[in-house]
C-alpha cells in the first residue's frame, strides 16, 4: 500500500518532486503550468527553489500526501488550516 503521493527532494538550486500516484500525477498535470518549471518528465516534477512553497502548500491543501526524500512531512496540515497564508517548510 502506497503511504504517499509524492516524495520531495530539496537542493540548493531548486525542488524535484517524484510523483508515486496517478492522483499526484494528474494533479501536476492539471495545476502547474509547465512553462514555469525546470522539467516534467517520468513522474518527476523539477521547480525553481522559489515557487516551491506555494507548489508544496496546494498539494497538501488537495489532502495529497506529501513527504520529504527523508520520510518526514514537508508542513503539517493544522499549519495550513491556522494560517494558509504563510508557508513554511519543516526543517525536520
Amino acid at each position: 500500500m502506497i503511504q504517499h503521493d509524492a516524495i520531495i527532494n530539496l537542493t540548493p538550486f531548486n525542488v524535484c518532486i517524484r510523483t508515486l500516484t496517478p492522483q499526484a500525477r494528474h494533479w501536476i498535470e492539471s495545476h502547474v503550468t509547465l512553462g514555469d518549471v525546470g522539467t516534467w518528465a517520468d513522474g518527476i516534477l523539477e521547480i525553481p527553489l522559489p515557487a516551491s512553497g506555494d507548489l508544496i502548500g496546494a498539494m497538501l491543501r488537495t489532502d495529497l500526501k506529501v513527504v520529504q526524500a527523508s520520510g518526514r512531512m514537508m508542513m503539517s496540515r493544522t499549519e495550513i488550516a491556522l494560517d494558509p497564508h504563510v508557508r513554511r517548510i519543516s526543517p525536520h
